[in-house]
């Protein structure tokens, strides 16, 4: 393992604004750290005997994103965000900071902790920026941060607490969650589970076989677009909001005002859509009748 850390810059002004996961914090005003100090680290792993990646941090954003499956390495890069009420203190949170890497039964770990208890007056945000073999499966979770994991075909479980979240050119079982947050989805795959409770879900799905699972938001808008040759029955469901379709050649169809059913190829796999509140859209992106 190579390991390396840099110290970017140092100590914000009294006024000076913080911007994390879209929300910008002005300091000065009792509201948090005054001074701040910024680091990042390069972190690279043998990727030999690991099944899986999970990524894990409190405050901060996660990006995975899958290269060849041949690559020998794992590397993760780490923006550190520390903060303190002076430009001393800062710096010892900064210092308190740990990066963890572990592997256990074939899953390698990365997480952070701090190596002394944590001050009142001290804040911190770790960022991990991932590339790895691309069949290698993830987990990856954040409180407060975007999550964007791409071009991997193994298994991806994806949670936030407050973020948007992109899963783009997966091939995989998918899991995403947000509680707060939109979710864009681009995948190849037969298992989907997306859930948010404050956003709108759009999703691409590319499948030439069975696709199951569930796509809900409890405020919000779903649009999803098959493409390839998809086998599944649609079930749609919106308490407050209207249904919408295009050009998907449904068979066994029925529809009301807030509810749609219909069957795509076979009709084998079963997908749920449903929204508390808003509207559902399905469209043709490229569905191939010829198969």
């Amino acid at each position: 393992m190579s390991n390396s850390r840099w110290l970017v810059t140092s100590v914000a002004s009294l006024l000076a604004m913080w911007v994390l996961s879209g929300c910008i914090v002005v300091t000065g005003w009792g509201f948090g750290p005054k001074h701040w100090i910024e680091a990042t680290e390069e972190i690279v792993l043998p990727a030999a005997s690991v099944d899986e990646l999970s990524a894990k941090t409190r405050n901060g954003s996660i990006k995975i994103q899958g290269v060849s499956d041949s690559n020998e390495e794992i590397v993760v890069k780490v923006k550190i965000k520390a903060g303190g009420s002076s430009a001393e203190d800062a710096q010892d949170c900064l210092d308190a900071i740990h990066i963890e890497t572990r592997r256990e039964d074939g899953v390698q770990k990365v997480s952070w902790i701090y190596t002394r208890e944590k001050r009142n007056s001290w804040s911190a945000a770790v960022s991990f920026d991932v590339s790895l073999p691309g069949n290698t499966a993830v987990t990856s979770r954040t409180h407060n941060g975007a999550v964007v994991v791409s071009r991997v075909h193994g298994s991806v479980e994806a949670t936030t607490h407050n973020g948007k979240m992109t899963l783009d050119k997966l091939s995989g079982s998918v899991r995403g969650e947000t509680h707060n947050g939109a979710i864009v989805v681009d995948v190849a795959s037969d298992d989907v589970h997306l859930l948010t409770h404050n956003g709108g879900i759009k999703a691409r799905i590319e499948n030439y076989t069975t696709v199951s699972g569930s796509i809900e938001t409890h405020n919000g808008g779903v649009q999803v677009s098959f493409a390839g040759n998809p086998s599944t029955q649609v079930r749609c469901k919106t308490h407050n909001g209207g249904i919408s379709h295009q050009d998907l050649g449904f068979t066994s169809f029925e529809s009301t005002k807030r509810s749609l059913t219909g069957k795509l190829g076979s009709g084998r796999g079963r997908l749920k859509l449903e929204t508390h509140n808003g509207s559902i859209r399905l469209r043709n992106d490229g569905i191939d009748r010829s198969l």
